[in-house]
């Protein structure tokens, strides 16, 4: 989420504050200004930058599942170990492979998901506050 407002802010700035007034954080009346548009653009930058973050995770996770369940002895003893042998056997590239597929489909997702969850959570802090 914060990648997402980062985004959001990024692609539509709030207003510069009048001289002699109190800069007030971004309003719901600036989240009804910005287009819808920006909201899912934000939302599917947020989503590949969270799984560029966290893909090498996911896949030594994959790997250490996959080695647990293989007949005989284990390949990988820690997640370090799984971590440094993968490293050493094909560099970063290892640790990033099948990336394209998972970022197929987590665009469409955080471009729904994420905006979805702004509009809600605006919605119910406006009636909340009534």
């Amino acid at each position: 989420m914060c990648t997402y407002e980062a985004l959001k802010r990024l692609l539509h700035p709030s207003p510069p504050p009048t001289p002699g007034t109190v800069h007030e954080p971004p309003s719901r009346l600036h989240h009804q200004a910005q287009p819808l548009y920006q909201r899912i653009l934000a939302g599917a930058l947020a989503g590949v930058c969270g799984w560029l973050c966290i893909y090498p995770l996911d896949v030594v996770k994959s790997r250490l599942q996959a080695d647990a369940l293989a007949p005989g002895a284990n390949r990988y003893t820690t997640m370090t170990d799984c971590f440094r042998q993968s490293y050493r056997a094909g560099g970063l590239r290892s640790l990033y492979s099948g990336l394209g597929y998972t970022l197929l489909r987590a665009v469409p997702v955080a471009s729904v998901i994420l905006p979805c969850y702004d509009a809600t959570y605006h919605v119910l802090a406006r009636h909340l506050d009534e």
